[in-house]
């Protein structure tokens, strides 16, 4: 079924609304958002405050990797990874 929904990433995240698939966190966040505005509400309602919340989900989808990798390295390698990851 992921290849049915996402096959140009071929990778999750993937909702399925209606049989039509929506693609990427921040964008399934936007469609829910918009397609059900009172009853399920993800993002503040100040402009400010989802502007932040915006910034944090695409900075976490783009380090997503090292930080799962961060949380679970310790030692010599720990060092090396915190070097890597504050180089961004």
């Amino acid at each position: 079924m992921l290849l049915k929904y996402n096959p140009v990433y071929k990778k999750i995240p993937v909702f399925v609304h209606d049989g039509k698939p929506i693609l990427e966190s921040m964008v399934i966040l936007e469609y829910i958002e918009e397609t059900w505005p009172d009853s399920y509400p993800l993002l503040p309602k100040d402009p400010y405050e989802r502007s932040t919340a915006r910034f944090w989900i695409k900075f976490i989808e783009e380090k997503g990797t090292s930080f799962r990798t961060f949380f679970k390295t310790s030692g010599k390698n720990m060092r090396r990874l915190e070097e890597k990851f504050w180089r961004y």
